[in-house]
């Protein structure tokens, strides 16, 4: 999520992200509201309003949202979003991505939210004993890691060892995630895969 020139939440990464192809925008030329959710994505799909998304949660209970934003910019935009919605309860659903310590105080300032994952990319060597003691003290069941952090960071097995989920980012192969859940891992961010082919993986009982 970013804001649009007049403040308003948008459902996308970044403005300048190319892989929006027509919907490019550089710094200083950031859409209103209006310009966004009309231009096409890739030409042809519908860009979201946060309404959108809380249409969503509120028509399938099953569904999460992730945030992936600058959460302490964010946070408050989010709760009167869906305050202003009428359901205030659909934020029971969401879970906060924070990217260093002191953000999870600053939210929690904001709103009581429950879910939290810890990503770690923006810390270039963390103390993962450090990491794993404050995940334990605020009930943060998760971390995310890059594949490559992964792969190559022996601090990973320490949160592995006090039952930290481990989840990896950004994963677009069947390859590669079966690799990584075969060593432990207990989730993928992925671009464009879907269940269906995580059926590769673990077979027909995927749900």
């Amino acid at each position: 999520m970013c804001l649009t020139a007049d403040g308003q939440i948008a459902i996308r990464h970044n403005w300048d992200n190319s892989v929006y192809e027509n919907a490019v925008y550089k710094e200083g030329n950031i859409p209103d509201f209006e310009e966004y959710y009309h231009t096409p994505v890739c030409y042809k799909y519908q860009a979201m309003s946060f309404d959108d998304v809380l249409d969503m949660l509120r028509d399938h209970s099953d569904i999460y949202v992730m945030t992936d934003c600058n959460i302490t910019q964010m946070a408050q935009k989010i709760v009167d979003a869906a305050v202003s919605y009428g359901m205030p309860e659909l934020l029971d659903r969401f879970i906060i991505q924070i990217y260093d310590e002191s953000d999870y105080d600053r939210v929690k300032e904001i709103y009581p939210f429950e879910h939290f994952v810890f990503t770690l990319y923006l810390l270039e060597d963390p103390d993962y004993v450090s990491v794993v003691a404050f995940c334990l003290e605020k009930g943060i069941p998760v971390v995310t890691v890059s594949a490559d952090r992964f792969a190559a960071d022996d601090g990973i097995e320490i949160m592995q060892e006090y039952g930290i989920t481990v989840l990896v980012h950004t994963v677009n192969t069947i390859t590669q995630a079966r690799t990584l859940f075969q060593e432990g891992v207990g989730g993928i961010y992925t671009d464009f895969l879907l269940p269906a082919d995580m059926k590769y993986i673990f077979g027909e009982e995927f749900k």
